[in-house]
């Protein structure tokens, strides 16, 4: 009697050997230099880049990497130092790559997934508990002190949006084309900005500190800022702080005055 076995058995069998072949590709055939080339190669259309360092490869399809820097005009803007991750095995029958990773940046944490595929790209990011002054972004804008930072980034082909929140914040004045720009009157910050290609465009920026408030309206094109400060002192903030007899010429109502903030950004 001739035993012949059940097509469900097939349907069984031939996932279990596209895995077992995904493993010997991932593990055995594929260098852990091909994983770099390709996460650093799908920016190459993008106006940033990301350099990995130390990239290596474990058995069950997951990653770690000494760094990961993401760099702009050859300024890094932030990096990732202690990061590991794992691929997700399905997005692999699908041609593509999804990671999810974590790792430590500037004294807190940063978790995140990043999907590439054939033609484009996503990165979703979030950030917590990081100090300002040791993420390299904040010293290239000009603001010089230390806070907290939280934040996300959702970037699809280079648009998306991100948000940040700044606490604990103390911060020395800012000179943003020519003009000074009290920033250490103020101790926390929160901001949302939409991001299309060269583009970041502020959705909402306020800063607080006690007896005063600000919020923040305009563009950065290019690496050029073109933005506009409303700052609104209360009576006592003003009376305790003579600053404001400098900024007379930005009074456009009674403890209201605009101050713009141009300049290029080193990036």
């Amino acid at each position: 009697m001739t035993y012949r076995r059940s097509p469900i058995v097939y349907l069984f069998y031939a996932p279990v050997a596209a895995a077992l072949l995904l493993w010997g590709l991932w593990f055995v055939v594929i260098p852990d230099s091909m994983v770099s080339d390709l996460i650093e190669k799908s920016f190459k259309d993008s106006n940033m880049s990301v350099q990995i360092t130390n990239l290596k490869k474990g058995v069950f399809f997951d990653l770690s990497m000494e760094r990961i820097a993401l760099q702009k005009s050859g300024n890094t803007l932030f990096s990732i130092d202690n990061a590991s991750g794992r691929i997700n095995l399905l997005s692999l029958f699908m041609a593509r790559l999804s990671l999810n990773f974590s790792g430590d940046t500037g004294g807190g944490k940063i978790s995140g997934r990043i999907d590439l595929f054939k033609g484009g790209n996503h990165i979703a990011v979030k950030t917590r508990d990081v100090h300002l002054e040791e993420l390299p972004f904040f010293g290239l804008t000009g603001l010089d002190g230390r806070g907290v930072v939280s934040g996300e980034l959702n970037l699809e082909n280079g648009k998306g949006n991100t948000t940040l929140n700044v606490r604990e914040a103390a911060f020395k004045s800012g000179t943003f084309g020519g003009v000074t720009f009290p920033l250490e009157m103020f101790n926390s910050m929160r901001g949302a900005f939409s991001i299309d290609d060269s583009v970041l465009k502020v959705v909402s920026f306020s800063l607080e500190g006690k007896g005063i408030y600000a919020r923040i309206k305009g563009v950065i094109t290019g690496g050029t800022m073109n933005l506009t400060a409303q700052v609104m002192p209360d009576k006592t903030f003003m009376d305790n702080n003579p600053l404001f007899l400098m900024l007379n010429n930005y009074k456009v109502a009674p403890g209201v005055y605009s101050i713009p903030i141009n300049g290029n950004l080193p990036f």
